[in-house]
């Protein structure tokens, strides 16, 4: 459910995603497609967060053996989009993954680097608002995002507390009212502000009163379905028999913080890698051997062959791309990066050998 005031900013991502998701893609855009570069791509700037959401597999403590969170290096990031930038740019740059970006400390300046880059169509990331520092309200205003989701979750303390693990909820509201009064003040058409809840079995009787609560302050109030994170969540949505392939695979990819590339933004343990942008180009690993043996399972029907999609109920939230998933599982421009031997693994999650340094919670 998506309900926006009326007037004001228009909305950026409506030109790019189905109905009803900000995460699938039309498949007229995919189809212009050849997959040698993605369409949409997520940076995971850090995996650190602090909150403990229950329906977050990667923070909710119900993982033994998660990986390490650290800060993306600077010198990373660039280059990811630089090449980028070179490649056209992508139609949706996500600069979130498994962390709450803001707790890096070079976020807003990554926002503009992108911008001044023009390495994506629209620049977009989710945050759950849980910072201290009121001057970045005006540094995230003026970095040249495009669109920006909030996380709340929760239309009254308890419920807050209840989802998300902390008593935060007052400094969150006032974060997201602070955004909104900053950019009428500051005369930015830009970006495009949306507060989320996700509908779940607790918080379910407090949507209409979060809608009420923000409907007139907010450019857009979305209510989100939970999904089970590729497994990560115990809990089924009836899957159907006749699965068909995830869109995900055939024009979107994610990047962790240290610069592994994983099957897709729900792989939240790291789980399954398929390359390392430190040591080769993300067109190199997207158009690579395993990458195109995946979406061949997908094609024929052995998704249960690949772990992480073993399980996942998110696919049936996205479109049925039907006979163009077998174009685009052949990228132009050869057989792509070669598959290597599974990549070392500390019993942490991490890559063996990678540093870990905690960003300060302020």
């Amino acid at each position: 459910m998506k309900e926006k005031k009326s007037g004001g900013i228009p909305n950026p991502m409506i030109p790019y995603f189905i109905e009803g998701s900000y995460s699938f893609i039309k498949p007229e855009i995919i189809a212009e497609s050849d997959r040698s570069f993605p369409l949409m791509l997520n940076i995971e700037p850090t995996l650190a967060c602090n909150l403990g959401c229950f329906m977050c597999p990667a923070h909710n403590n119900s993982v033994s053996n998660m990986r390490k969170s650290g800060l993306m290096t600077w010198e990373l990031y660039t280059k990811i989009i630089d090449e980028c930038a070179a490649e056209g740019g992508v139609k949706i740059l996500n600069l979130h993954k498994d962390g709450e970006s803001l707790l890096h400390p070079k976020f807003a300046d990554m926002i503009t680097y992108a911008k001044e880059k023009k390495a994506a169509e629209v620049i977009h990331f989710n945050t759950n608002l849980t910072f201290k520092n009121q001057k970045l309200v005006d540094k995230i205003l003026l970095s040249g995002v495009d669109d920006i989701t909030f996380s709340i979750d929760a239309a009254c303390p308890e419920t807050f507390y209840e989802v998300k693990g902390k008593d935060l909820y007052q400094q969150v509201v006032d974060n997201a009212r602070a955004f909104y009064k900053r950019r009428d003040e500051l005369g930015l058409k830009a970006p495009y502000m949306r507060v989320k809840m996700l509908g779940t079995g607790e918080n379910a009787e407090e949507l209409e009163r979060f809608r009420e609560m923000w409907i007139d302050t907010a450019d857009e109030v979305q209510v989100q379905m939970l999904h089970n994170f590729a497994g990560g969540l115990e809990f089924d949505r009836s899957l159907q028999e006749n699965r068909f392939p995830c869109a995900f695979l055939f024009y979107s990819t994610a990047i962790n913080w240290d610069g592994t590339v994983t099957i897709c933004h729900r792989d939240f343990k790291g789980e399954d890698l398929f390359g390392d942008v430190n040591e080769h180009t993300l067109k190199e690993i997207y158009t690579g051997q395993k990458y195109r043996r995946y979406m061949e399972l997908h094609n024929t029907g052995k998704e249960e062959q690949i772990s992480l999609c073993q399980f996942c109920d998110n696919w049936k939230d996205g479109p049925n791309l039907a006979d163009m998933t077998q174009r685009l599982a052949n990228p132009p421009g050869g057989p792509g990066l070669p598959e290597e031997p599974e990549l070392e693994v500390e019993e942490s999650g991490s890559l063996a050998g990678r540093s870990s340094t905690l960003p300060i919670v302020s």
